[in-house]
C-alpha cells in the first residue's frame, strides 16, 4: 500500500534537505586556487540541483526511481570533495582534505561511525561554507 502523498512528500523533502545541505558545499579542477575551487563548487553544485530537481518532479509517479535518482545526487558529493581538495588553495585546503577523508570514511560504515564522522566533520565543513560564501 502506498503511503499517503503527504508522507511522501515529507520523505522527498527530508533527502532533498540532507542532500542540499551538503551540496551548499559541493563541485572540476585547474589547480590550487580560489577560481579553481569555485570553479569545482559551481560545477558540482549545477549537477546536484538539476539532479535533484528532476528526482522532486518524478517522485510522484515513480517514488521510487526518484529516491535512487536523489541517492545518486548525494553520492556525486563524494567527488567533489576529492575535486574540491585537489583545487584547494592553501587556506582552505586541509579542511577540504578532512571533510573528503571523513566521506570516505562514511562508505560502508555502520551507524555508531557514521555519526561519529559526521560530527567531526562539522567544523571542517563550517570553515569550508564559509570560504564558499565568502569567495566563490
Amino acid at each position: 500500500m502506498n503511503a499517503p502523498w503527504s508522507v511522501r512528500q515529507r520523505d522527498a523533502a527530508a533527502v532533498a534537505v540532507v542532500a542540499l545541505s551538503l551540496a551548499v558545499l559541493s563541485g572540476c579542477s585547474g589547480g590550487r586556487s580560489v577560481a579553481a575551487y569555485c570553479d569545482v563548487h559551481a560545477t558540482y553544485e549545477e549537477r546536484y540541483q538539476t539532479s535533484m530537481s528532476e528526482a522532486v518532479e518524478r517522485f510522484e509517479d515513480d517514488p521510487l526511481g526518484a529516491v535512487a535518482q536523489g541517492g545518486t545526487a548525494v553520492g556525486d558529493l563524494a567527488n567533489m570533495w576529492h575535486e574540491l581538495a585537489a583545487a584547494a588553495p592553501e587556506e582552505i585546503r586541509a579542511d577540504t582534505e578532512r571533510v573528503a577523508e571523513l566521506m570516505d570514511a562514511q562508505v560502508g560504515a555502520e551507524l555508531p561511525t557514521v555519526l561519529q564522522n559526521y560530527l567531526m566533520m562539522q567544523g571542517p565543513l563550517q570553515r569550508v561554507d564559509a570560504f564558499i560564501v565568502e569567495n566563490c
